[in-house]
């Protein structure tokens, strides 16, 4: 699959792409290199593929961002679910998910959506590696402050 080349001065990615943890999360995510569930099964890791929120789906970078029950209230947290709905239901897979809502959201929204996308994969990480549950609020928290800086 053809994945169109991220440019930092390009149409899709201003000067918050500087961030190197959010673009290399965002690099990752579009080459299908995050290490879900179900991408360390087809490594040969032996762990269960399901989701560690919800349980029972396969927990793969779609399920993780936009499927699963505990994010929904995350994207209704940030202000974004009612833009990215639309998106979600009509795109086939997650890069044109990705790079439809970018055309169709101004800079700040980008910005804002592709933070929300770190910390829901944040979020994630402190629910299996600390068993902490981070509260939707507060995790759009940390995004609007990683945002800002």
């Amino acid at each position: 699959m053809m994945i169109p080349k991220l440019k930092e001065n390009g149409t899709f990615f201003g000067s918050f792409m500087s961030l190197p943890r959010l673009k290399h999360f965002i690099w990752r995510l579009l080459r299908d290199c995050l290490p879900t569930r179900q991408r360390l099964q087809s490594k040969g890791v032996s762990c269960i593929n399901l989701c560690s929120y919800c349980n029972t789906n396969l927990e793969n970078p779609w399920h993780v961002m936009f499927g699963c029950k505990q994010v929904e209230s995350v994207w209704e947290t940030s202000g974004l679910r009612h833009i990215i709905s639309d998106h979600v239901f009509r795109a086939k897979t997650l890069n044109q998910l990705f790079f439809s809502l970018l055309e169709s959201l101004n800079p700040g929204q980008q910005q804002k959506f592709c933070m929300i996308l770190w910390c829901i994969w944040y979020r994630r990480n402190q629910w299996i590696w600390e068993n902490l549950d981070t509260h939707p609020a507060t995790a759009v928290h940390l995004a609007l402050q990683f945002h800002r800086e």
